[in-house]
């Protein structure tokens, strides 16, 4: 399931220029205490990994600007978030509907829309974009000291890493190893930016790439990349994605 969650606030919204976080920890906190120790805690167990199979994207607000380190955002702000389990989207969603107003970092914030999003129909080749950046690295040790790699889209790796990860979260989620049917995956840069997008969260440096791509891919990856995100650090706002116009979001609201 996807939804598009709408906030209006009487004044602006004030936010760190490296607020995934912040997001992260306002969807947590709207999950009923069970479902968050399952999802935070405990996730999809695959060999020494977890997966959360939950992403977001960056927010979309009417216009911001930047100061220093400060996003001043005008509202209403968009959110997306997708998740395999339907039971995430509909445990934040009752929370949010339950309360007249919401805290977002230091932002006093009411809800305005929830939307569900209908899910795309798997083409053979799909133009998409990111609505939030894509990272996949790999980690080195060079001289007793751990350094990270973090991929282009440019670099053959960056294809490969992305396959391997939606090999390892099917056979998380169905405990058996991909038919070859299921196992085909493809991903080709079409406008990608020249530099990397850097985010820090926790203070921990993270790069990852914006752009269009086109999707080759089963419907199995099809499905669980556009649930899951594509590459690492989902759950931390990484990897979402939307099918490019022409193709028309298709939408139903939830009363509020």
């Amino acid at each position: 399931m996807r939804i598009k969650v709408r906030f209006q606030s009487e004044s602006e919204v004030f936010l760190p220029v490296h607020y995934n976080y912040i997001v992260q920890s306002f969807i947590y906190a709207h999950l009923n205490p069970v479902l968050k120790n399952i999802v935070h805690e405990i996730g999809i167990p695959y060999r020494k990994r977890t997966y959360k199979l939950f992403t977001f994207s960056i927010i979309f607000p009417k216009s911001y600007r930047r100061v220093n380190k400060t996003l001043i955002m005008t509202p209403p702000l968009d959110l997306y978030i997708s998740a395999y389990d339907d039971n995430i989207l509909e445990s934040f969603a009752l929370s949010l509907m339950r309360k007249k107003e919401v805290r977002l970092g230091r932002n006093i914030l009411s809800l305005e829309a929830i939307m569900v999003i209908l899910p795309p129909e798997h083409e053979s080749e799909v133009t998409i974009k990111t609505i939030s950046p894509i990272t996949t690295y790999s980690t080195f040790e060079r001289q007793d000291k751990k350094y990270v790699h973090y991929y282009s889209p440019l670099e053959g790796e960056f294809k490969k890493k992305l396959h391997d990860n939606l090999r390892r979260k099917y056979e998380a989620i169905y405990g058996t190893k991909p038919e070859e049917k299921d196992d085909y995956f493809d991903i080709i840069p079409v406008e990608v930016a020249e530099n990397p997008s850097i985010i820090y969260y926790k203070n921990y440096l993270i790069k990852g790439w914006k752009g269009v791509f086109k999707l080759k891919a089963s419907p199995a990856y099809f499905r669980l990349s556009y649930l899951t995100g594509l590459g690492s650090r989902n759950s931390q706002g990484f990897g979402m994605w939307k099918p490019i116009e022409p193709r028309t979001e298709q939408w139903r609201e939830l009363e509020v």
